[in-house]
């Protein structure tokens, strides 16, 4: 395990780490080992690190006579676009690998990452590949869906009955007069059979 001092910068812990341990780089696992001894607390840092370990980027340094800015560049930009990685810190992450390492192997570097910066500043959150992003973890997080109220109240969410609505009134039809059937041939409108040109008899001034 490699001995840490708390007063340390990131970039300092980085580069006494890969001065004592010449073979942190042999293998992928030891190296992200070898991180996890350096940065217990900063997850993100160990995995920042271990991607730009698969990436190559210790090959890229250790043949370079000079580490440039453009080579800096190139795995900056890989960070950004494959792992979602702000700007600056995915700057600030290869510049302290690079200043580092080249530092050990003794070659001229235009980055400041081991003294300059104090090392970079890499937020908690884990990097994540580009096509196993979610909307939420590339900024574009979307409004929860608002339910519908449904006679919901506001305090306790308790269903309320509907308003009661009173039917309509029915329009009730008048009744339809009935009057006397028709009287028949040979009948008068009472029923009785009596002759229509018959003389109509008066006594005491009414008919008979």
């Amino acid at each position: 395990m490699v001995p840490l001092d708390s007063k340390q910068t990131a970039g300092q812990r980085l580069l006494a780490m890969l001065r004592d341990c010449p073979g942190a780089l042999e293998s992928g696992q030891r190296f992200t080992g070898l991180m996890k001894d350096c940065f217990p607390q900063d997850r993100a840092m160990v995995n920042l690190l271990s991607i730009l370990y698969g990436m190559g980027i210790h090959t890229e340094v250790a043949k370079a006579e000079r580490v440039t800015r453009d080579l800096a560049y190139r795995f900056t930009k890989r960070l950004m676009d494959d792992y979602d990685t702000n700007r600056e810190r995915a700057e600030n992450v290869v510049a302290l690998f690079c200043a580092c390492y080249a530092e050990v192997l003794g070659k001229p570097c235009d980055l400041a990452g081991a003294e300059g910066q104090g090392g970079a500043e890499v937020n908690e959150q884990m990097p994540v590949p580009a096509k196993e992003r979610t909307a939420a973890q590339v900024g574009k997080t979307k409004a929860p869906r608002q339910q519908p109220n449904h006679g919901k109240s506001r305090v306790g969410h308790i269903r309320r009955p509907p308003a009661y609505v009173s039917p309509a009134p029915v329009p009730v039809p008048a009744p339809a007069y009935i009057g006397p059937a028709p009287a028949e041939d040979g009948q008068l409108g009472d029923g009785t059979n009596k002759d229509r040109n018959a003389p109509v008899r008066v006594t005491g001034g009414q008919q008979k």
